[in-house]
């Protein structure tokens, strides 16, 4: 798929007459966009309506950033678009969100469960990371689940507010700050493989809170604040903050914490920590297949 300039797409009716027959169910919505569900040719697929202004320009964005993205395990495939109304159209990976999986009483996920939801977030962005992309948006109704064979499926999704790393998303003076959102970046600052652990940690933190199974895990609360430090340079990597969860998953407990900060070798924590002592292990989401040297010439 290569949108280029071409607003013509031979999904334009379909997409029209799913909306005009009601048949498409909605999703969620946020600021630049509502998301349906429904079908084409039989197949279940995602419609992302974007509304505001530069409406194509986004669209065009977050399609080519998808298609850029396609070996990246736990991100949506872009399908197709249309341009009337601007409509980006993606697989369908789940009914609901983390978000309303969590508000559900009481919540219908073990504490394995929610370990290994993390655990796929963070192999997610370790390969947006690898692409040379920051998500800059991660929370619990950006996450999508599926129950598929004896587990949840989750899938990150939005990627409206991706960027290079590097690059600014935010302007601070037009900024909502949310608890999301890394410090740094409320601030106006570029994007980092630390900023997303920041906001992967918010989320662990905010699951975390409203779970009695996961509510006085020692082991999870210390990773958390590990990701969700102040300075950057203190926060885990998100390649070890994935150990750690697969660690805890196991029933490993008090796992060893690594920084990949190239100036200090231990977190700044009152209780002392083993510096760094191994490699960094090939991961199931090194499979980007961007060469490094175009890794930052992304077109988003």
């Amino acid at each position: 798929m290569d949108i280029g300039h071409n607003k013509t797409t031979a999904v334009k009716e379909p997409v029209i007459s799913c909306f005009l027959r009601e048949e498409a169910r909605k999703l969620g919505e946020g600021r630049f966009g509502i998301a349906y569900a429904g079908e084409i040719d039989g197949r279940t697929v995602c419609f992302k309506v974007f509304k505001g202004e530069s409406v194509w320009k986004r669209m065009t964005k977050e399609a080519d950033l998808l298609k850029k993205l396609a070996e990246v395990p736990g991100v949506p495939r872009a399908l197709d678009y249309c341009s009337s109304p601007v409509t980006l159209i993606t697989t369908y990976e789940g009914p609901t969100t983390l978000e309303a999986k969590v508000f559900e009483t009481p919540v219908p996920l073990t504490r394995n469960q929610l370990l290994d939801i993390f655990l796929q977030v963070a192999s997610t962005l370790e390969g947006l990371h690898k692409c040379g992309v920051a998500h800059n948006d991660l929370k619990g109704d950006n996450v999508v689940l599926r129950f598929e064979g004896d587990r949840y499926i989750a899938t990150t999704i939005d990627l409206g507010n991706a960027t290079h790393l590097g690059q600014r998303p935010y302007n601070s003076v037009n900024l909502k700050v949310s608890s999301h959102i890394a410090p740094e970046l409320a601030q106006g600052l570029p994007a980092s493989t630390k900023s997303d652990v920041y906001s992967l940690g918010s989320l662990m933190a905010w699951v975390t809170e409203r779970v009695p199974d996961l509510k006085n895990d020692f082991d999870l609360g210390f990773l958390i604040e590990t990701a969700m430090q102040e300075d950057p340079q203190d926060r885990i990597a998100v390649w070890a903050l994935a150990e750690r969860l697969s660690n805890l998953i196991s029933g490993f407990s008090n796992p060893h914490l690594e920084s990949d900060s190239e100036e200090e070798d231990t977190f700044s924590f009152p209780s002392p920590l083993p510096s760094r002592g191994r490699k960094r292990p090939r991961s199931s989401s090194d499979s980007c297949f961007i060469p490094p040297e175009k890794r930052m010439r992304l077109a988003l």
